[in-house]
């Protein structure tokens, strides 16, 4: 009787583990395409300029989603005749880095299947970063909300269409 009652108490502590790793969510797969994709972020008021930012894994961890700087409406700094640069972060070695190919989003974890939260978003424009979140709606268009304290600013970025012949 001690014998059988040892195991099923084994086995009824090693349940919640085995549990736990079966409900642990799996890598985003290369079909997962919802928010994944290249994006063109809204154009500001006091601005006429738009980027395309290419959201997919992240390198460093492929369960959550990054974004990249891949095109720019204006890539030339006109005083300088050379690509924009990051002029603007707070971390002086970065401030002669391209604004092409900066990692705007970092850290984007799956909430639902449109919605992605607990990642930050990066403005070359100002050189700050916020806490935001990613929310793709039925129509197609993605809010990127970003957050400082409890102000939140809310943009809206239309999917690029895709050529598919390469």
């Amino acid at each position: 009787m001690k014998k059988t009652l040892k195991i099923t108490l084994a086995t009824l502590l090693t349940l919640p583990l085995l549990a736990t790793s079966l409900c642990a969510e799996a890598p985003l797969s290369s079909n997962d395409t919802g928010i994944k994709g290249v994006w063109q972020t809204e154009k500001k008021e006091d601005e006429n300029r738009t980027a395309h930012v290419e959201i997919s894994n992240c390198s460093d961890n492929p369960q959550q989603l990054c974004g990249k700087i891949i095109a720019l409406e204006e890539p030339i700094d006109p005083e300088t005749g050379e690509p924009k640069l990051d002029k603007e972060n707070p971390d002086t070695a970065l401030r002669s880095r391209p604004i092409m190919g900066v990692l705007m989003l970092k850290g984007f974890e799956k909430e639902d299947e449109n919605t992605y939260s607990g990642g930050t978003i990066y403005s070359p424009r100002t050189g700050k970063t916020y806490d935001s979140k990613l929310e793709l709606t039925k129509d197609g268009i993605l809010k990127v909300t970003g957050y400082i304290l409890f102000f939140w600013k809310t943009q809206t970025w239309t999917r690029v269409k895709q050529d598919n012949k390469k």
